[in-house]
C-alpha cells in the first residue's frame, strides 16, 4: 500500500524543514536560527512547524539520523575482492569520500564557521571507534603492552584526523577534485602508513 496523502505532506514538510535548516546554517550560527527562522525559509506556519519537530535541535537530529544510517547502511553493503589490507583500505575510503560527496550540504554546514562547535571532535570520536574495532596492535619485542595501546591510540588519532582533515580541505574548496581522486590520494598514504605498521593486526570480521 502506498504512503498517504497526509504522509506524503508530512515527508515534504519535513524535508522543507531540513533543507531550511541548512541554508540558515550557511549564513548564521545555529544557537542563533529560531522557530521562525525556519518556519520562514521553508514557507510553512510555526503552527506546522510544531506539528513536525519540538525545537529547531530536533530538526538538525533528523537530519543527523538521516545522514548516519545511510553512511551505516553503505558499510554494511561494502564487498571486498579479497582480504587484503590495500584493498580494505582502498574501499573504506571510497566509502567515506564518497559519503562526505554525496552529504556535501550537511557536512558543509556542520564543519562551517557557522556550524556546530563540537561536531568535528564527535565524528573523529566515532570514526576512531571505527578504527579501533578494525584493527588492533600486539606488543613487539620488548614492547610493554601500555606502550603498544598507547601507540596503537596514536596511530588510529592520526589516521582518522589526516583523512577528516582530508575531507574538510576538500569539501571547503567546493569538491573541484573528483570523488575517486581524492579518495585514492586518502588510500595511498593510509595504506603506506599501515602497512609499515609490522605489529598491526587486521580483526577477523574485517578481512
Amino acid at each position: 500500500m502506498g504512503a498517504s496523502k497526509e504522509d506524503m505532506r508530512s515527508t515534504r514538510t519535513r524535508r522543507a524543514c531540513k533543507r531550511a535548516l541548512l541554508d540558515l546554517m550557511r549564513e548564521t550560527d545555529f544557537q542563533g536560527i529560531t522557530v521562525t527562522d525556519i518556519a520562514s525559509r521553508a514557507e510553512i506556519s510555526r503552527v506546522t512547524f510544531y506539528r513536525h519537530y519540538p525545537t529547531t535541535a530536533d530538526v538538525l537530529a533528523d537530519i543527523a539520523k538521516d545522514v548516519m544510517d545511510e553512511y551505516a547502511e553503505r558499510r554494511r553493503g561494502i564487498v571486498y575482492p579479497d582480504a587484503s589490507l590495500r584493498t580494505g583500505v582502498e574501499q573504506r575510503c571510497l566509502l567515506f569520500y564518497s559519503h562526505f560527496a554525496d552529504h556535501a550540504e550537511y557536512y558543509s554546514a556542520m564543519l562551517g564557521r557557522h556550524g556546530i562547535p563540537s561536531f568535528e571532535r564527535e565524528l573523529q570520536d566515532m570514526r576512531v571507534s571505527l578504527f579501533c574495532g578494525r584493527y588492533s596492535f600486539r606488543p613487539a619485542r620488548g614492547q610493554s603492552e601500555a606502550a603498544a595501546r598507547l601507540r596503537f591510540r596514536l596511530l588510529a588519532n592520526y589516521v582518522v584526523y589526516a583523512q577528516l582533515g582530508l575531507a574538510k580541505f576538500w569539501l571547503m574548496e567546493g569538491c573541484e577534485t573528483d570523488v575517486h581522486t581524492v579518495a585514492k590520494v586518502a588510500a595511498d598514504f593510509t595504506y603506506t602508513l599501515l602497512s609499515d605498521q609490522s605489529t598491526l593486526v587486521i580483526s577477523e570480521n574485517e578481512r
